[in-house]
């Protein structure tokens, strides 16, 4: 992939931009939105994607995101919070973990 010119580094007006960087794909831009403060955003990965498809038989990216976004309302979350918070209990397995206890910040 080719270097950004300064010019294209000022350019970058959406989430979606995101993924003209090296290596930063269509899932992943939301990620680094998230992490990098950009944007308390619903990364619609395949933990989300799982789920969602599970309870309303729908893994459409949009749709996942719609649905992320309408717990987050009902919870009074950001959508980033919801995001990490699923993500976590998810990639464990709804297990407890090491790190589980709320010692650290969610996003």
């Amino acid at each position: 992939m080719e270097d950004l010119s300064q010019n294209e580094l000022h350019e970058f007006w959406s989430i979606m931009d995101l993924s003209r960087l090296p290596y930063i794909g269509p899932v992943t831009c939301y990620h680094l939105a998230r992490n990098i403060g950009l944007s308390s955003c619903v990364k619609p990965d395949l933990h989300l994607k799982r789920l969602v498809n599970s309870l309303f038989g729908n893994d459409d990216e949009k749709f996942v995101q719609q649905i992320i976004q309408k717990l987050a309302d009902q919870l009074q979350k950001t959508p980033g919070e919801v995001d990490f918070s699923l993500w976590v209990w998810l990639s464990h397995e709804g297990c407890q973990k090491e790190g589980c206890c709320g010692i650290l910040r969610l996003r």
